[in-house]
């Protein structure tokens, strides 16, 4: 008997499928009105997590640096790739890091591998590596690198700065004439 009850819950065709019932009134459940529902959808649209971004923008340069291996060009191809998988990684590592200090390690790493991301991009442009989608890539990397930037500063609160950024500032410093 079993078997034939299983028979019966499988639908032979998807005409056999009942329709969903798309209004159901749940108790204590409000749903948005239909215009702050859109607005919602748009601004979801806007906005988009930095991992996101940076998944987006791996996937985007890989096809890149494709490119540019094909052209010959294999260690810079290597390099940048190896770059951006960091980014991606840093930005995946900091959207799930516990703590304030892996956190802002996360921060730091994006930072420096996007700024790389974006030297490697200039000088694909100077050895004549480019593609129709080279503008877009270096835009794409500036604005990574500018929001790690943006929340490094917030993260650190313009204070506490790393071993790293500490001993860069004291070199630039040193190097200075005043």
């Amino acid at each position: 008997m079993k078997e034939d009850k299983n028979k019966d819950d499988v639908f032979e065709t998807t005409s056999d499928v009942p329709e969903v019932i798309e209004d159901i009134d749940i108790p204590g459940v409000e749903e948005p009105e239909e215009g702050k529902k859109e607005e919602g959808k748009k601004d979801d649209e806007k906005k988009k997590d930095l991992d996101v971004i940076a998944t987006e923008f791996a996937i985007a340069v890989y096809g890149f640096a494709a490119h540019v291996r094909s052209l010959g060009h294999v260690a810079l191809s290597e390099m940048m790739f190896k770059d951006v998988m960091n980014v991606n990684l840093a930005a995946n590592m900091a959207s799930d890091s516990i703590g304030k200090e892996r956190f802002i390690r996360c921060l730091e790493d994006g930072f420096y591998s996007s700024g790389r991301v974006i030297e490697y991009l200039k000088f694909s442009t100077l050895v004549g590596v480019t593609s129709e989608e080279s503008g877009r890539l270096y835009d794409e990397a500036d604005k990574i690198h500018r929001i790690f930037a943006a929340s490094l500063r917030t993260a650190t609160g313009n204070k506490k700065q790393s071993p790293q950024v500490q001993q860069l500032q004291q070199a630039l410093a040193a190097r200075t004439v005043v």
